[in-house]
């Protein structure tokens, strides 16, 4: 099929349109040049036709044209016949006209020829213009050719004129026949030197890109090969030179980003490895932070079933009464065991390295109730506004419930400066978000306390690594740095800032997982 868009056929559309503007172009100039010669013949003819007028005017008699003999009259229509003359007149002196006309002509054409006969006999000498419209070759041109020349008579230098007028219409036909010849055998001329053109520059050009497609589709890996064939010294073997060092270059290049590539993966898994230590360690250290906020709620149920065991010891209590004491050691017993597990729950890994959908606000009341045996926890009034319409956003439960831990105990210790008649009060909300487009697409958490609140030159610096407000000995600097970095792995953001009428607030964005955004756009009636 024929390929528009090839090389060789475009160069062929180019060549042909380029040629016939220029055979146009040429053929434009050739007429141009022969119609201005064509006007230099005409005027030449009418000045000799009235140089024969004159001779035979000049009969020595002085008289006008009623002297001139019906042949001599016939000559000059037939010399102004020949000369395409359409018609001409021929003023005296004493006004006297005569007038000739070979074709039908209009008033317009007598009156601008007795005109320039008069102004010819006024000014004594000749002059040429041109005069009325008609279609030429390509565009408009002139009709006719008007010429007048002053005329001698009798030898005594009495002035006559003569005015003449050519229709340039026939030679403009003439023209337009020629031009149909013309453009036939430029057609075929075109057509000849296109195939000519082409097949000259499809094997010196065309055929070696072809060549360079063709080897380089095949190319799989550089072997110092010639892109082209040539045996001389042309811009080709200087292309194939070229190319083959940019070849060497991008193997150069390929070979050390592989090896760069490498690098990078060897440390963005180092990172991913040294930034799982970290969250282990900043578990581990607040895993042993819980177990020792929870020593002395373990240890009061442990000494009451000892009180109790040692009841149980003495034979003179009822049955009744031991059953009694049996069920109190068990709920003591199932406090302690609830208080263990809950701890070994958040210090256990879940195994699940895979993003999940988890339920926020089941995870907040999970993590309140682990926290809820901690001593710097019990006089705090924790105010839970879970606004959010659907709650689900996709992270690791695991890291996510770390987050929480951190950011409460961290509320928690803020507020343990503040008086004893106001312990301290923590508010946790949610609530949805929406993007651009009105939809909602985020779940926004707010954990705020009415503690002393963040100085503002420390606010910027907050989630910095081993930035801490506390003093030497009791934190780590980390615990808000590794909040940060588990939120950003789950694309979401985490910022801080104070409260208007003192503590601190800590807003965290988690994006919705698929099921809530559906459930947003479409809920059920």
């Amino acid at each position: 099929m024929f390929n528009t868009q090839s090389l060789k056929t475009v160069i062929a559309i180019y060549m042909a349109l380029l040629l016939l503007l220029v055979v146009i172009l040429m053929d434009f100039v050739f007429v141009s040049i022969g119609q201005k010669d064509f006007i230099g013949y005409k005027t030449r003819d009418c000045r000799m036709l009235a140089l024969a007028l004159q001779g035979i005017l000049d009969n020595g008699q002085g008289q006008p044209a009623p002297t001139m003999s019906a042949e001599d009259a016939q000559h000059i229509k037939r010399m102004a016949s020949i000369n395409d003359i359409a018609a001409m007149t021929v003023t005296y002196p004493d006004g006297t006209i005569w007038e000739l006309s070979i074709e039908d002509t209009d008033e317009d054409l007598r009156l601008i020829l007795a005109k320039g006969a008069v102004q010819a006999l006024l000014n004594e000498k000749g002059k040429e213009y041109l005069y009325d419209k008609i279609w030429g070759v390509f565009f408009i041109s002139n009709h006719y050719l008007i010429v007048s020349s002053p005329l001698l008579i009798n030898g005594q230098q009495r002035p006559a004129a003569v005015c003449t007028a050519v229709n340039l219409a026939p030679f403009y036909q003439q023209q337009r026949q020629n031009q149909m010849l013309i453009m036939f055998y430029s057609m075929i001329n075109i057509i000849i030197l296109v195939a000519l053109g082409t097949y000259a520059i499809s094997r010196s050009i065309i055929r070696p890109i072809n060549g360079l497609v063709r080897r380089a589709e095949g190319h799989q890996s550089h072997d110092g090969f010639d892109f082209f064939y040539s045996r001389g010294r042309n811009e080709f073997r200087r292309l194939s030179n070229s190319l083959n060092k940019m070849v060497d270059r991008i193997e150069g290049d390929k070979r050390q980003l592989e090896k760069s590539l490498v690098s990078l993966e060897q440390a963005n898994q180092e990172i991913k490895e040294r930034q799982n230590e970290l969250i282990r360690a900043e578990k581990l250290a607040s895993v042993g932070r819980l177990s020792a906020g929870i020593a002395h709620e373990i240890g009061n149920p442990i000494g009451i079933v000892l009180g109790y065991l040692d009841i149980l010891k003495n034979a003179d209590i009822t049955e009744t009464e031991k059953t009694d004491y049996i069920a109190r050691c068990q709920n003591e017993i199932q406090k302690i065991n609830k208080i263990i597990r809950e701890l070994l729950d958040f210090s256990r890994p879940s195994g699940k390295d895979a993003i999940e959908k988890v339920s926020v606000h089941a995870l907040l009341q999970e993590t309140l109730d682990l926290l809820a045996v901690q001593p710097v926890m019990r006089n705090i009034t924790k105010n839970l506004e879970l606004s959010a319409a659907c709650d689900h956003v996709a992270a690791f439960p695991d890291k996510l419930r770390q987050v929480f831990v951190n950011l409460l105990l961290n509320a928690a210790d803020a507020m343990s400066g503040n008086p004893v008649d106001r312990p301290g009060e923590i508010t946790i909300q949610t609530s949805t978000a929406g993007n651009e487009a009105g939809q909602p697409d985020s779940l926004i958490i707010t954990i705020s306390d009415t503690g002393p609140g963040i100085r503002e030159e420390d606010l910027e610096a907050i989630f910095d690594p081993f930035f801490t407000t506390k003093a030497p000995g009791y934190g780590t600097g980390l615990g808000l740095y590794v909040c940060y970095m588990i939120i950003d792995n789950i694309h979401g953001s985490i910022s801080v800032d104070n409260r208007p009428g003192g503590g601190a607030v800590l807003t965290i964005r988690l994006p919705l997982s698929d099921h809530c955004r559906n459930q947003e756009m479409n809920p059920t009636p």
